[in-house]
């Protein structure tokens, strides 16, 4: 598929949709994408051309439910319809924007929800490989929330179980936000109404993290092993009772990763 179709599908759809330039980038940054309006003009002229995972995003904002929908647009020269997938992107991608299309409408807000956040996770990766070398500034703000849940918002607003505070030299210069604790599953390590400093780096086991499972948001330590299956383990043993347990082969549990708690040393991986 030549890059001039692309574009000519990419313009007609915004324009479609009444969306103006501005929108298409701040959706776009959402998903952890961040681009100039020269470079989306540049897409929609034919003179660039998109990489595959970002040409699915942009599917997704332009409602455009599967690839082999994008198939059957006529071509301009002859009327004749296109039969070839495009080349630029791989039999997975295209496997995937077919998978959404099938879902109701649940579902698909649920893919969107897990596509924002791992952008949010993908962009945090690269600021902080960014990150420069010099001593970060003394005073900073963070949100602290006091539930998990409440970090498990992608949006909070104003007064709901979270404010901005202060925080100093004493507090880990890469944690994103804090979080409350409430109970003792986590304790020694984590104290009942202890305060925890999270970010949004990935994930090794051992590490303690935020995550949400089947409507809850807990705090537990990692652990999955070679063949895919994960543990989400309390650190006080006597609450083992509280641990959750998620198959590889399993397809309905809804679990997904917010955050890893910054402690001083990575407790020992233990579910005895």
């Amino acid at each position: 598929m030549s890059s001039s179709f692309i574009g000519n599908i990419l313009k007609t759809r915004r324009k479609e949709l009444n969306l103006s330039v501005k929108d298409v980038l701040e959706q776009l940054h959402n998903f952890g994408i961040d681009i100039s309006d020269k470079t989306l003009y540049g897409w929609e002229s034919g003179h660039r051309q998109p990489d595959a995972d970002t040409f699915l995003i942009l599917c997704n904002i332009y409602q455009i439910s599967t690839i082999t929908g994008i198939q059957k647009i006529p071509k301009r020269e002859n009327d004749e319809t296109i039969e070839k997938a495009p080349s630029d992107l791989s039999e997975e991608a295209q496997q995937v924007a077919q998978d959404y299309s099938q879902l109701d409408q649940p579902g698909k807000n649920v893919v969107r929800v897990v596509i924002q956040e791992e952008g949010k996770r993908v962009k945090a990766e690269k600021e902080k490989r960014q990150v420069p070398a010099f001593e970060p500034q003394t005073v900073r703000r963070i949100p602290l929330y006091f539930t998990p849940a409440a970090a498990g918002m992608t949006s909070p607003a104003e007064g709901q179980d979270y404010e901005m505070i202060e925080v100093g030299k004493d507090v880990p210069w890469n944690a994103d936000f804090a979080v409350k604790i409430d109970g003792e599953s986590m304790e020694p390590y984590i104290r009942d109404g202890s305060t925890v400093y999270v970010n949004r780096e990935p994930l090794e086991n051992g590490d303690v993290g935020i995550f949400y499972v089947d409507g809850n948001m807990i705090c537990k330590q990692y652990y999955k092993d070679e063949d895919g299956n994960v543990r989400l383990l309390s650190l006080n043993r006597a609450c083992r009772y509280a641990d959750r347990y998620i198959s590889a082969k399993d397809t309905d549990t809804v679990m997904m990763y917010y955050g890893r708690v910054l402690l001083p040393r990575r407790p020992m991986v233990s579910w005895a």
